[in-house]
């Protein structure tokens, strides 16, 4: 049984919004607000919900119902966000910001076409915020050339800061980190555009590995898929990009890492392929699935869910948001030492298999 059954709090929309479809974009803020996208009666678009108050905020209503969907970064104060025109691709775009305070809904810009007026080809990944700063990847040109677009939250203003083969961006401390097509990685100072010395032990990750960096200098990323017979099976950890990496669990081939795992204070969140995902606490190696699904969002020890098998019989579909402290993992089964560790060739990670 996994733990979003027995220790999260579910929540939907008050019935009287008309609310059958709700999906979240991002985790709940500490003042209890969520940028979700919702489909009922009423409504069909971006909003913000309060899952404390049951407050609700639009924020803009789809034209094509049908075939419009969201996806985007919420810091508390203000949402980036994408808004996708079809079910088939979504190379063709809007790009919106949205402040909580204002209520406001600014239009940032939208996909580049050709001549032809075909659309540019623009990766998946939604955009990214840090701190007031926004980053996204879009195709701007054939032959694959994207431009990283970086904005100013507080003012709206849109820079390009890189034009080239990009395969995706996310945030390394205050600065933006960009993985290229060849697989190395760079990073770009978020104020002058200007690409920064990497810091000591980032090269080590460069490969199609799945990584994730922490708030605290942490590291945890999967083995590579170029080399590896059971690619993306093994989650690595290293407390900092100059510290030895340990291998903290290994999953069966028909298990492995759905994406790159998250990092909170007391362990990592990880989605498998199929079999839902879980939290391992980082202390005592014990692992519990927190979800039936791959579909979660989290910050700091802070999660919200939408678990399809739990709803199956809910006519209104409910979100699951709970916190991950590690007092609760003291009934969850201790896991057997792993063997025999083994990391991706660009990683040279250390031979104990313990979690730091």
């Amino acid at each position: 049984m996994s733990l979003a059954r027995t220790m999260a709090q579910r929540w939907s929309p008050p019935k009287s919004a008309g609310v059958r479809d709700i999906v979240a974009h991002a985790p709940v803020s500490p003042e209890g607000w969520m940028f979700t996208e919702e489909r009922g009666s009423r409504f069909n678009g971006a909003s913000m919900w309060n899952v404390r108050t049951g407050e609700q905020r639009v924020i803009r209503r789809f034209k094509g119902s049908a075939t419009y969907q969201a996806a985007g970064g919420f810091d508390g104060e203000h949402v980036l966000w994408v808004e996708t025109h079809g079910l088939e691709s979504f190379d063709d775009f809007a790009i919106y910001l949205y402040d909580l305070a204002s209520g406001t809904n600014r239009h940032l810009g939208d996909n580049e076409t050709d001549a032809a007026g075909n659309p540019y080809v623009s990766p998946l990944d939604a955009p990214v915020v840090h701190e007031g700063i926004g980053a996204w990847v879009q195709g701007t040109g054939p032959g694959g050339e994207r431009t990283v677009k970086v904005a100013d939250l507080e003012t709206g203003t849109v820079r390009d800061a890189y034009t080239g083969y990009v395969n995706g961006v996310r945030f390394l401390g205050d600065d933006l980190m960009l993985t290229m097509g060849n697989w190395t990685r760079r990073l770009y100072d978020t104020r002058t555009l200007q690409e920064k010395d990497p810091p000591a032990g980032l090269s080590r990750f460069n490969g199609r590995v799945m990584v994730t960096f922490g708030d605290d200098g942490s590291v945890a990323y999967t083995n590579d898929n170029s080399d590896d017979s059971a690619p993306y099976t093994e989650l690595w950890f290293a407390p900092s990009l100059t510290k030895p990496a340990h291998l903290v669990l290994r999953l069966p081939t028909d298990h492995g890492l759905q994406s790159a795992p998250d990092i909170t204070p007391s362990g990592i969140v990880y989605p498998t392929d199929g079999h839902g995902s879980f939290y391992l606490d980082r202390a005592t190696g014990n692992t519990v699935r927190i979800t039936d699904a791959q579909y979660y969002f989290v910050a700091d020890d802070r999660v919200v869910t939408l678990d399809a098998a739990i709803d199956k019989a809910a006519r209104t579909t409910s979100l699951r948001i709970f916190s991950l402290p590690s007092s609760i993992m003291g009934g969850c089964p201790q896991r057997s030492p792993q063997p025999q560790p083994r990391g991706p060739s660009t990683v040279r990670p250390a031979t104990t298999s313990s979690a730091d």
